[in-house]
């Protein structure tokens, strides 16, 4: 079978590149698949990162043609025409952000003869990429933290994704235990006001910051080294975040907002909360430690990891070609929030 896809694909860096790079590797096992991505994926003035590009390859890389402006509507139709030429029995976007609708809607409505109407839903399958757990003396020695708890906030820093939130709640989880937060990834707003919070709430000894994007190879040493991921996000549809830490079978504390309460199952895999509440989420932390419960929720992750299994992805995606009815998978549904 003949596939396009079209998104943020290498030389382009981040999760949403990561998964399209996956996805690509396991469709090609038994397809052709041709990827199609941006020259521009964000203008200038809506990027506040320091570089979109990866600077290493890093297990992503794979070959791609970079033909869409994600601003200039003539480079739409160029691309639209050379998806065409290619005649795809299946073309798949990764759509993530409103931004992207009049691109994607442009360049799909132009190619539609060539596409089906049939849809099918597949969870976001675990990433694979960023090699094998490590063991915590190992991590924590490699990131430099040799703390007896940690917990880790990964990602970008994001307003909608809550660090100010799980900042509030520190003093309250300090006030029962001693925990070390490790906040790693490259801040998109003011770095300064955070690090000012820090020193507001007392923190600087309890927080490390490693203010940067990290590179594939080191991402297995931040989840091998944590106890437990944290995810307070205020708002969200869904995030990686919690793939990637099924794949190093860590244990997730996240809040009610999207669709995280379908994959974090509350009291199995982690505990879901209720968003921008830092005594709920302090309350989770304190009972995650007091209750001993990090082989618990790690043996929930491992009989829940194979349904986000990246063959059963690849299946979803050739029974709409094939025109199968299968099992209409809608995820699970949201659970009651801790309180």
């Amino acid at each position: 079978m003949k596939i396009v896809l079209v998104g943020t694909a290498y030389p382009l860096r981040g999760g949403i590149a990561h998964y399209f790079a996956l996805l690509y590797k396991n469709l090609s096992i038994r397809h052709n698949v041709e990827v199609v991505t941006f020259t521009r994926q964000y203008p200038a003035l809506f990027f506040p990162g320091k570089t979109q590009e990866e600077q290493l390859s890093g297990g992503v890389a794979i070959p791609s043609e970079r033909l869409i402006d994600s601003i200039n509507p003539m480079t739409w139709v160029t691309a639209a025409r050379a998806i065409a030429r290619k005649k795809p029995d299946l073309l798949i976007f990764k759509y993530w952000l409103p931004f992207y609708g009049p691109c994607f809607g442009a360049i799909a409505s132009m190619v539609r003869r060539w596409t089906g109407a049939r849809c099918r839903f597949a969870p976001h399958p675990v990433y694979e990429i960023f090699g094998k757990r490590l063991s915590k003396s190992l991590a924590r020695k490699r990131i430099e933290c040799s703390d007896k708890r940690v917990l880790l906030f990964f990602g970008y820093i994001r307003r909608y994704k809550g660090l100010e939130t799980l900042l509030h709640a520190m003093p309250l989880i300090l006030k029962r235990l001693s925990v070390t937060l490790l906040v790693v990834g490259e801040f998109y707003e003011d770095e300064h006001r955070y690090r000012g919070l820090l020193k507001t709430l007392s923190l600087e000894k309890h927080v490390l910051i490693r203010a940067d994007y990290v590179p594939n190879d080191q991402v297995g040493a931040y989840f091998s080294a944590s106890d437990v991921v944290v995810l307070p996000y205020r708002s969200a549809t869904q995030s990686g975040i919690v793939q990637i830490a099924y794949q190093f079978d860590k244990s997730v504390i996240a809040t009610d907002v999207g669709g995280l309460s379908e994959v974090v199952i509350d009291g199995v895999t982690g505990f879901i909360v209720p968003p921008n509440d830092p005594s709920a989420l302090a309350d989770a932390v304190v009972e995650f430690y007091q209750k001993k419960l990090e082989k618990k929720f790690e043996r929930g992750v491992k009989k829940e990891k194979p349904r986000y299994s990246w063959n059963a992805m690849v299946q979803t995606i050739e029974e709409i070609t094939q025109g199968k009815p299968g099992k209409e998978t809608r995820g699970r549904q949201p659970q009651p929030s801790k309180s």
